[in-house]
């Protein structure tokens, strides 16, 4: 049997994990379905992990008929009560919500129904989910750029927070060498040269100092003594400090020797 579109707005019971599922098949199978399954336009409205589990039980659903006039307000009292979901889920529910018709969450047939009209705007959705605006926003526009990172916040698997994290392009280091533009590895190995392997070399070393160059600014943005403050004490951040200080000087001598025998060269 279906499933209505609005019982689907929730994720399932343990759609990763399908031991909660089980379980509830072993208590149908021991003690018999206490709640029937609730239908609507032949559909199942609510019930959709109690169908299940019955069919993993082999035992036969009961079902009743949805006779009230809300069906979007009787789904979301049930699994409001039932779930305990995160601002984040709340926000991926309420932008799904946000794109129905308003006709299409009432009853047919009713005069509600048919002073309905236009979809439900997402303060609505919103106030329904008790959620923010602008919680709500942020999933949609998570929706729409990448569905994956939508379900996976809708099960509880990601924050919105996160999921955006995830979905931020990450920057290149673009660097020029030889009249050619390098932002990774295997640019690295396009490069034609008489020594490959040493041209190699010298590109990974120089994208590891312009990375080192990017993390001292960053560190730099801190005052020294909030830094010694916080190394206060850690003699082995103190021992890596020390090593890292001696690396650098020594790098920093390989490229003055490596740019004054240039020089030397071109002198000749």
């Amino acid at each position: 049997m279906d499933f209505h579109p609005i019982s689907n707005i929730f994720p399932m019971m343990g759609e990763e994990d399908r031991d909660p599922l089980g379980e509830l098949a072993d208590n149908i199978r021991q003690n018999g379905l206490h709640q029937p399954i609730v239908l609507y336009q032949g559909q199942i409205l609510d019930g959709r992990n109690r169908y299940l589990a019955c069919g993993l039980a082999a035992v036969e659903p009961e079902y009743t008929e949805y006779e009230g006039d809300d069906p979007l307000g009787y789904v979301l009292s049930l699994n409001l009560h039932r779930r305990h979901l995160t601002p984040s889920q709340r926000a991926v529910l309420a932008g799904e919500i946000a794109n129905m018709e308003r006709s299409d969450t009432l009853k047919q047939n009713t005069d509600t129904q048919n002073c309905a009209s236009g979809k439900i705007s997402v303060s609505e959705a919103a106030k329904m989910l008790d959620v923010s605006p602008r919680y709500v926003n942020e999933a949609k526009k998570i929706q729409k750029k990448s569905p994956e990172h939508f379900d996976k916040v809708k099960s509880g698997e990601l924050s919105l927070q996160q999921a955006k994290r995830e979905m931020r392009p990450k920057a290149d280091i673009v660097v020029e060498f030889a009249g050619k533009r390098i932002n990774t590895l295997d640019d690295l190995m396009k490069v034609r040269t008489e020594d490959q392997k040493l041209l190699n070399q010298f590109f990974e070393l120089d994208l590891a100092v312009i990375k080192v160059r990017k993390l001292v600014t960053e560190l730099s943005a801190h005052p020294p003594t909030k830094i010694r403050s916080i190394l206060y004490g850690r003699d082995e951040i103190t021992s890596t400090l020390n090593y890292q200080a001696t690396s650098l000087g020594e790098s920093a001598q390989f490229y003055r020797e490596l740019s004054n025998g240039e020089e030397s060269t071109g002198s000749n």
